[in-house]
């Protein structure tokens, strides 16, 4: 069953780079990169559905700037085009349904913290520090396995790519005007020391003009 999904993941974000402006690349042709470069991935310290983005958003890569001639800057948009666009509709569906039967979302975020969301979703992948206030959740990535995994493959450009990841639940929180709001301050794909979010409560005032989370804003630093 992983491996379907990871198949039909792997088909959609393929298909995605092409609607970018990018080239079509066979699943084939991205199987073949993978099998030259197995030194590399063995050596990220990565597992599970982890280990699948880095070694796909990297062979991707190589598929594109090696075989494509397309330069790197490029590759890293179409790449980071593909991975926001490939299942954005399940991701938003989700979070929108979370919002939905959570009569306080803020509140669910005090009970089943974005520490803990993460940890199930990533395992030992990322590091964070947390603190719970009654109106402010301060989460501080302060590891990044992903960062890790590809400043030693020599890309540490592609980590950005898997940081567009958040503009997806990011942007259907701030667009249900529930109460809670979701921003990332800063991130180690950016320069910063550690990826800092930040959950609140929303005031009166912050729905009635609501703002668009930082992490859309691209104000990183």
């Amino acid at each position: 069953m992983k491996r379907v999904a990871k198949a039909l993941w792997t088909r959609g974000f393929l298909r995605q780079i092409a609607k970018a402006g990018g080239p079509s690349i066979g699943a084939k042709e991205l199987h073949s990169a993978k099998a030259r470069h197995t030194d590399v991935s063995r050596q990220s310290g990565l597992d599970g559905f982890a280990q699948f983005l880095f070694e796909t958003i990297l062979s991707t890569a190589w598929v594109l700037e090696d075989h494509y001639a397309i330069p790197p800057h490029r590759s890293v948009a179409l790449l980071g085009a593909a991975l926001v666009a490939n299942g954005q509709s399940v991701t938003k569906g989700l979070t929108a349904l979370w919002l939905k039967l959570n009569r306080d979302p803020f509140a669910a975020l005090q009970r089943v913290t974005p520490q803990t969301r993460m940890r199930d979703i990533w395992g030992t992948t990322l590091e964070a520090e947390q603190t719970v206030e009654d109106a402010r959740i301060n989460l501080t990535v302060t590891r990044c396995g992903f960062h890790d995994a590809f400043w030693q493959a020599g890309r540490s450009d592609l980590t950005s790519v898997l940081c567009r990841f958040d503009l997806h639940w990011h942007e259907t929180i701030h667009a249900a005007n529930r109460g809670v709001s979701a921003d990332r301050l800063s991130s180690i794909a950016h320069g910063a020391q550690a990826c800092k979010f930040v959950y609140a409560r929303a005031t009166q005032a912050d729905a009635a003009e609501p703002s668009k989370p930082l992490s859309k804003q691209g104000n990183l630093l």
